[in-house]
């Protein structure tokens, strides 16, 4: 051990004492300010940024990655239908068309276009079958009305009009 040193007198013990006490009231002080500045301003930062993560991470789950995996580069139905027909592909048009036709029987587009195939096929009977179903929902009520009457007017394949 060391020796100690001169003896202090009462005065020279009391402002050691009393420097000691300032010491530690300002490191509680720091400790305080630091701990206030944490809640102050550093706690409030920190929750804010981990709920802007917390929905950031929502976000792609419940809405972007679904949407990716909707699968939008499958072309829907109809409008796969439309091409095939277009194309002259009356088969695979018809498939596509009945996809749509065994959930909603009465689709007005699904209706026509299945009533333009009947015709290129030479059908006019179905073909009028798929134009009254049609009627029933669609805003072209007398265009497809004129469209059936003159299917019900020709006889031959050959003088069926080709559109409504």
């Amino acid at each position: 051990m060391s020796e100690p040193g001169p003896p202090l007198n009462l005065r020279e013990k009391y402002a050691a004492d009393r420097a000691l006490a300032d010491l530690k009231r300002e490191t509680r002080l720091e400790k305080a300010a630091l701990k206030g500045y944490w809640r102050g301003v550093l706690l409030p930062a920190a929750t804010r940024l981990a709920a802007f993560v917390i929905g950031c991470l929502a976000l792609g789950h419940w809405v972007i990655v679904p949407f990716r995996e909707a699968k939008m580069d499958r072309p829907q139905p109809y409008y796969a239908a439309s091409s095939y027909y277009m194309e002259g592909d009356l088969t695979r048009a018809a498939e596509s068309l009945k996809t749509i036709l065994e959930k909603n029987p009465l689709a007005s587009p699904a209706n026509i276009l299945m009533a333009k195939i009947e015709v290129s096929r030479g059908k006019p009977e179905a073909a009028i079958g798929h134009l009254k179903k049609a009627r029933e929902t669609t805003l072209d009520q007398k265009e497809i009305d004129a469209w059936i009457a003159a299917l019900e007017r020709t006889s031959s394949p050959g003088n069926i009009p080709h559109s409504p």
